[in-house]
């Protein structure tokens, strides 16, 4: 059923008689557009968590990522750069009744060549003795929607030894 519907009862509660609306990206959920994904992995010191965002050849991917470690990181996102190996991270249809796939490539553990933009750069968590050190959780509530056919890299490196790191990702993909 799309977001219209001649029957006003859909709609249009008998009880209060308010209009039922949904923001852009639930509604992608409702058609089977919309996904996500995640990777987990702990670290030492000094080593990079690599997650890789191909956007397909046709489509506009609109991403959102958020980050959470339980000790201090800093992070990196960046578009364009280029990317050896890695192993895939599926995307899942938030639409649990849907079969469409997203046509999005995503990776984990890539590695890195050269860079072309970084979009954002932040810190999270606190550094400091064993005792005050705490971790961090981030969004980027800014949206970005992706260029066709182009690499995009989100890298977190650990500042402190076993340091969990989770990327977590939402996108939806308009034709």
């Amino acid at each position: 059923m799309g977001l219209i519907d001649s029957n006003p009862d859909t709609y249009l509660p008998r009880e209060s008689g308010a209009l039922h609306t949904i923001d852009h990206a639930h509604a992608e959920i409702h058609e089977g557009n919309h996904y996500t994904f995640t990777h987990t992995v702990s670290v030492g010191t000094g080593t990079a968590v690599s997650v890789m965002i191909q956007a397909p050849a046709t489509g506009e991917v609109h991403l959102v990522f958020g980050l959470q470690a339980n000790l201090a990181v800093t992070y990196i996102f960046e578009e364009g750069p280029t990317t050896t190996g890695g192993t895939a991270i599926v995307a899942h249809n938030n639409n649990r009744t849907s079969s469409t796939t997203s046509g999005t490539t995503i990776k984990h553990t890539v590695t890195y060549g050269t860079s072309l933009t970084i979009l954002e750069n932040g810190l999270l968590g606190t550094q400091g003795n064993p005792s005050s050190r705490s971790g961090g959780t981030g969004e980027a509530r800014n949206e970005y929607i992706l260029a066709a056919s182009t690499r995009y890299g989100i890298k977190v490196t650990a500042l402190n030894a076993a340091t969990t790191v989770i990327v977590n990702g939402s996108f939806y993909v308009e034709s």
